[in-house]
């Protein structure tokens, strides 16, 4: 009999872990809110992240615009969100059936990476919307809320010195 070849079991459990991490990326982003040690925000408070952070800033009129956009949006991205869900559960098929088949398992993940690229679409699409009826100040208040970080091209603020910092981090 010809022995079959042994999958490493951390190779499973890598794919597992990164499909869900992609969920919870694109679930928090679409949500707006990460709870836990992610907790963004004032002491005691809200931690918030993504369009709800934003949001919370807004006046009241852009506020309810910006409600109005995402509502028209909802389809979009619950049904984006839906495909990128099934396609997870599709790939953690391919990868524990037996036999196990190499082919099946790259077919589901090239549809899982489509599928969050997608989602991506939908929700830049619905980012893109939003911002046509903002300020510019607004604009860059969404920016900051969304893509924080050094390479968001945005001035990260001032120094120790109280000198403006820019946004690769001197």
């Amino acid at each position: 009999m010809s022995e079959r070849p042994r999958r490493a079991p951390w190779l499973t459990i890598s794919v597992v872990l990164n499909l869900f991490l992609v969920g919870l990326i694109a679930g928090a982003v679409v949500l707006g809110t990460l709870r836990g040690p992610f907790r963004q925000g004032p002491p005691g408070g809200r931690g918030l992240y993504g369009m709800a952070g934003m949001m919370s800033q807004m006046s009241p009129e852009t506020h309810d615009m910006t409600r109005a956009v995402m509502d028209a949006h909802g389809p979009d991205l619950r049904g984006a969100i839906g495909n990128l869900r099934d396609a997870q559960t599709l790939a953690v098929a391919a990868m524990v059936a037996e036999p196990y088949d190499a082919a099946a398992t790259g077919t589901a993940m090239a549809d899982l990476r489509m599928r969050s690229v997608d989602l991506q679409a939908a929700i830049h699409d619905a980012i893109a919307a939003i911002a046509v009826n903002l300020t510019p100040r607004q604009r860059e208040g969404l920016g900051r809320a969304l893509f924080h970080g050094p390479y968001s091209g945005l001035p990260r603020g001032r120094g120790r010195n109280g000198e403006r910092r820019n946004s690769g981090g001197n």
